[in-house]
This record gives C-alpha cells, sequence and structure tokens, in this order.
C-alpha cells in the first residue's frame, strides 16, 4: 500500500517539478532538510525550494527521509496561509513516517495544531491523543505534555 502511495506521489511532484539531473542521496537530503528547517521560520522563501530539491527527487530516499521534508512542506504551507494544503500534506508525512515512531509522533504534534486551527477539533484531539499514547509507551509522556499545550488554546 505504502508503495503505491508512494509512487502516486513521486509522479505527481515529478510532474510539477522538473528534474535537476543531481542524483538525490540521503546525506544530501538530509543536509537539504537541515538548511531548510533553519531557514523555515525566518526565511520561508528560502526555505520552500530546498524543501522542493529533497521531494522532487524522493524516489530513492528512505520514507522517513521524504516524510520529513513533506512534514517541513506541511509548516511552510501553514506559514502561506494555505492550511487547505497543508493537512493532507501533514497526512502522507504520517503515512510515511509509519517505521519511524518517533518522527511520526512529531510530525503528528504538528498535524495536530494544523488541524486544530483549522476548526477540526475531534480529529486534532484523536490526534494528540495517539501522540500521548506513544509517549506514554515511551515514557516520556510529561516530556511532550508541553508541546500538546497548543491545543488547548
Amino acid at each position: 500500500m505504502m508503495e503505491s502511495v508512494r509512487f502516486v506521489f513521486a509522479w505527481v511532484v515529478m510532474a510539477a517539478m522538473p528534474f535537476t539531473g543531481v542524483a538525490q542521496t540521503p546525506t544530501r537530503a538530509l543536509a537539504l532538510q537541515d538548511s531548510a528547517w533553519d531557514l523555515l521560520f525566518s526565511d520561508p522563501d528560502a526555505a520552500v525550494p530546498l524543501i522542493e530539491a529533497v521531494l522532487r527527487d524522493s524516489v530513492a530516499l528512505p520514507d522517513s527521509v521524504v516524510a520529513n521534508s513533506l512534514s517541513h512542506r506541511a509548516i511552510a504551507f501553514l506559514l502561506e496561509g494555505r492550511i487547505e494544503e497543508a493537512l493532507p500534506t501533514f497526512q502522507l508525512a504520517v503515512n510515511l513516517a509509519e517505521e519511524a515512531p518517533v518522527r511520526r509522533a512529531l510530525i503528528q504534534t504538528n498535524q495536530a495544531l494544523a488541524l486544530k486551527d483549522a476548526g477540526e477539533l475531534d480529529a486534532a484531539l484523536r490526534v494528540a491523543g495517539e501522540v500521548l499514547r506513544f509517549w506514554e509507551e515511551q515514557g516520556d509522556a510529561l516530556l511532550m505534555a508541553p508541546r500538546m499545550r497548543g491545543l488547548a488554546g
């Protein structure tokens, strides 16, 4: 199932963005992700091309790397006021992060906050509950609770 979702996603991304001719490696993708994250909140216009560079050539990357870039792109959509595009992007990131549970929980935290902002309170609480259960299982629920406070207000 995940392979077909990823295949469809890859074709959509490739159709929207031209291939650069640069083979994407996990090391290069992680470097681009780090640079994008550093810029995302201070200069989103500079961050988005870095995120899209990872996504453009993502077929050969591990799902967790693609999920992280999708999460960054969803956050960029939120910063651009495009919540209707952020929500499905977060969901795709969550789906791809299935084999990286910590990454998945972090993505779901942002997803829950975006759902709350979109007025989808039941969905936000459901996702937040999943995140808190995960951290409880890890023994870290108290560390995660302050991040989830944004759902209350």
